[in-house]
């Protein structure tokens, strides 16, 4: 018997209840479906899965009692009134009874099998939240820190505003309207500009979450995600914008409050550069530029490991190299010799195909997420710690490293020759012979796998990274495909092309699956877009960082610019004075362009030392750079400064060309 997701009830059966009672065949095997899985229920993690529930008993019921069962999860419901403390407590002598049963060194039962720990089931139990949770609290401090751009943008707008309304306000004062009147009235329109501002904020955080489903969902290991809209995501939006309107809008509301009817009705709406009245506008200018200083050279940083890691040294070459992922399903191809020649048949078959440089299978691939250790022993070495009783395996053919392009150091490399009634031989990368040989030749050693499988070295092969390309290579063990230590049914066949290896997944997948019945092509892909998947956290915060830079700083070139266009506009009086006087319109321009750039310094300076600051917080994200990267910090000045002073060009333009006769003349 067996119970069916919704969404293959949904595409199998096209929602018929009369699915309950059918039957339909897996590996030789007959199911009845007795059930269907809520709309809801994600069993093999989010979106949407064409899965089978079967009873664990069917692996074998011997299964349950085995000690060396270490792959299934437990799933228990606690009765009423207990709580998860009193549960674990009952569990935990059960556990250590069962472990002081099992042959774990002490040092392995201290560092990992210390007591038992129970996680609430709506957590789940997968490895998404651990692995994005870090990256994730960065993009929100980075979001935080756009927002304090965008509300400081704004509020500086709006001072420049509430200057220009002092004669409007100081005509309601004088006609009886009170101070609260118009604090209630910068209040309601500073609120309907934050809300405005929140509404199409909601609207593109929803294209955006389309946008990083899409995101997550690409690759060939797919993260399927289901993103909902509810209360919680609405309030947080409609609370935020209001402590942001309550927070920034308080300069306007009070500088209308504090209005002087008699000064603003003798003043007319002019100013000159009185430092008391733009000290507040000056003040947040350099605050945007430091904020957005620390956005550019976190996104700089952030790239700079990026391609660190795409330039780094991996121990392979991942340009031109096709991956088709392969299953021998067991009933049919349970015979190794039938395995064995339907593989050797495939390889004949795809190097002799145009185009293709060299081909070869193996059991793991470079940034695969899968690993693979067995235990290991090297006659005269002495083991110091756990890690010393294993090693990483591989299982390949001939060419494999060729098709990666590993160099081989020492020896030679596997052959056809190598069959399962020939020696067997295996070869070891440059971090193993380090670790288990030191100093000694390895060529010609019997090592053992398992302590019942001796292997002959007969090679040692250049380090390549398996599983993460921020980890330096672990030791790894190859053997030939031909002389495995047990059956595989999956097998990558990797092919090095001469030209774009996606044009020939096509024909080579046809005749993989011409070689016989029930072969699956698992998936297909290539080598480079496999890496990009291992570092799709990498690429996640560089492009965020990245967009929410660029986006900061065209928020600062922003209110900069209508900054200085009102204060050229407010001082259009003062200008025309100095020109009658003799001065020229390059030195009031340059008034104007001296006085951004004094301000872009001091939030360059603020920026600079914010940016190390937070840098050296997520120091542990980066990779082959510091949290005081010249490069990374200098390209970032050097961008907002530019930026800054075009910005600043125009006003400052538009001040050397003001006439100053007209502008006399409207004093």
């Amino acid at each position: 018997m067996a119970v069916i997701s919704y969404p293959y009830w949904q595409r199998r059966f096209g929602g018929n209840p009369d699915a309950i009672g059918k039957t339909f065949t897996l590996d030789d095997r007959t199911f009845t479906i007795v059930g269907i899985t809520p709309k809801e229920f994600t069993g093999l993690g989010p979106g949407r899965h064409d899965d089978v529930t079967m009873p664990f008993t069917l692996v074998g019921p011997n299964l349950l009692r085995s000690t060396g069962s270490w792959f299934f999860d437990s799933v228990a419901r606690l009765g009423p009134g207990v709580t998860a403390e009193q549960a674990r407590a009952e569990i935990d002598p059960i556990f250590q009874a069962f472990m002081n049963e099992f042959p774990v060194s002490a040092d392995a039962r201290r560092e990992y099998f210390h007591h038992m720990v129970l996680t609430r089931a709506s957590r789940g139990m997968d490895q998404l939240r651990k692995r994005f949770s870090r990256p994730l609290w960065v993009l929100m401090a980075v979001v935080a820190l756009v927002l304090l751009i965008g509300c400081a943008n704004i509020t500086n707008l709006l001072l420049a505003r509430a200057a220009k309304r002092e004669r409007e306000f100081a005509v309601r004062v004088a006609i009886g309207a009170g101070r609260s009147r118009l604090f209630r009235q910068v209040l309601v329109e500073t609120g309907l500009l934050f809300a405005a501002g929140a509404a199409a904020g909601i609207a593109v955080a929803w294209f955006a979450a389309r946008r990083a489903i899409a995101f997550f969902a690409a690759g060939a290991h797919p993260i399927l995600l289901e993103v909902h809209w509810d209360w919680r995501v609405l309030g947080f939006a409609a609370g935020l914008s209001l402590l942001a309107t309550l927070i920034f809008g308080a300069a306007p509301m009070l500088r209308a409050m504090r209005v002087d009817p008699h000064a603003a009705m003798k003043d007319g709406g002019r100013a000159t550069a009185s430092r008391g009245r733009i000290g507040m506008g000056q003040f947040l200018v350099a605050f945007q530029v430091a904020l957005t200083m620390i956005l550019l050279a976190g996104a700089g940083l952030f790239l700079r490991t990026l391609g660190n890691l795409h330039t780094a040294d991996a121990g392979f070459h991942a340009a031109q190299v096709a991956l088709i992922l392969i299953h021998l399903p067991d009933p049919t191809y349970h015979d190794p010799a039938l395995r064995i020649e339907l593989w050797d048949r495939l390889l004949a078959d795809v190097r002799r195909q145009p185009g293709v440089q060299s081909a070869s299978l193996s059991f793991l691939t470079p940034m695969d997420g899968k690993t693979r250790e067995v235990g290991f022993a090297v006659p005269g070495f002495q083991r110091h710690s756990d890690q010393d009783r294993s090693i990483g395996l591989n299982t390949v053919s001939e060419d494999y490293f060729r098709t990666l392009g590993t160099p081989l150091l020492q020896g030679r490399d596997f052959t056809p020759n190598d069959w399962a009634e020939t020696a067997h031989v295996a070869l070891l990368n440059e971090s193993a012979r380090r670790h288990f040989f030191g100093g000694r030749d390895p060529m010609g050693t019997v090592v053992n796998i398992w302590g019942r499988v001796p292997y002959r070295i007969v090679g040692v092969v250049q380090d390549a990274r398996q599983a993460d390309l921020r980890q330096p290579p672990v030791p790894f063990l190859y053997i030939p495909m031909r002389q495995p230590v047990d059956q595989g049914a999956f097998m990558m066949l990797s092919i090095r092309t001469s030209g774009d290896p996606l044009r020939m997944m096509a024909a080579i997948e046809r005749r993989a699956r011409g070689l016989g019945p029930d072969i699956h092509i698992v998936r297909t892909d290539t080598l480079a877009r496999q890496i990009d998947q291992s570092l799709l956290q990498e690429r996640l915060i560089s492009t965020l960082a990245t967009a929410f830079g660029v986006l900061a700083l065209l928020l600062s070139a922003v209110g900069l610019y209508g900054v200085l266009a009102y204060a050229v506009g407010r001082r259009t009086s003062e200008i025309g004075i100095r020109m009658t006087l003799g001065a020229l319109p390059g030195q009031v321009a340059w008034s104007i362009l001296r006085q951004t750039l004094g301000l872009v310094a001091m939030g360059l300076a603020g920026g600079i030392a914010g940016a190390i600051f937070l840098a050296r917080a997520a120091e542990k994200l980066l990779y082959g750079v510091t949290p005081t990267d010249a490069v990374a910090l200098a390209t970032s000045a050097i961008l907002l400064s530019a930026v800054a002073c075009l910005a600043s060009y125009l006003p400052a333009r538009r001040a050397g060309r003001i006439d100053p006769v007209s502008a006399l003349r409207s004093e």
